[in-house]
């Protein structure tokens, strides 16, 4: 750019932007550093197939003030015992330790943990 414009003797500012980045790229960016500063978190657990199971879950991840950002619920997978749900759920968090208040809260009430990436 050096020459291609008069800017001599004025106050220049270049504007470098991402405006070109692709919205997929930008969005694997910003989900990075969410997972980095501890804010995002997803994780997979196994329910029991019966009304009120999954309220439960909820209800314990409310009480712990993360909000769910997406949750998946399937009971037919062919790895899921009979009678049992696969729930797989994204949070959004504070922090890393309000994700180890989390996972310890939801292992006092018995949840097992898979962590996803």
């Amino acid at each position: 750019m050096h020459n291609k414009c008069r800017c001599e003797g004025k106050k220049v500012a270049v504007i470098l932007s991402g405006g070109n980045i692709d919205v997929n790229v930008i969005s694997i960016i910003i989900e990075r550093g969410l997972v980095k500063a501890g804010r995002y978190l997803r994780m997979r657990t196994i329910v029991t197939d019966k009304p009120g199971s999954l309220q439960r879950l909820l209800s314990v991840l409310a009480a712990s003030g993360a909000n769910v950002i997406s949750i998946v619920h399937d009971r037919i997978k062919p790895n899921v015992p009979l009678k049992q749900a696969e729930v797989d759920i994204t949070l959004e968090t504070r922090n890393h330790r309000h994700i180890e208040e989390i996972v310890e809260l939801l292992q006092n009430e018995g949840y097992t943990l898979d962590f996803l990436k």
